[in-house]
């Protein structure tokens, strides 16, 4: 529906799933504790960032932070709905 120009074409593989958002567009990347990393909040742009996130996460873990402490600096609102809503 999206790309009728591609109904005759088959696909082997493809994804549909939720937009990963944060409130302020922003990627959400960090250290929770210790060796306890996290990356969401692609907002859209996951195939680009994740390859990045990736990167950035992997450095640290190898003891190269500087890159991921940039991201751990974004402020970030809490989801409105809180806890119940998510």
């Amino acid at each position: 529906q999206v790309f009728p120009q591609l109904a005759d074409v088959s696909l082997e593989q493809v994804w549909g799933g939720y937009v990963d958002i944060t409130r302020n567009r922003a990627p959400h990347w960090g250290r929770l504790d210790g060796n306890l990393y996290f990356a969401q909040g692609f907002s859209g742009h996951g195939v680009a960032a994740a390859g990045l996130a990736g990167e950035v996460i992997a450095a640290a873990i190898a003891g190269q932070s500087e890159r991921l402490d940039v991201f751990q600096r974004l402020r970030h609102a809490p989801f409105p709905g809180g806890r119940l809503l998510r």
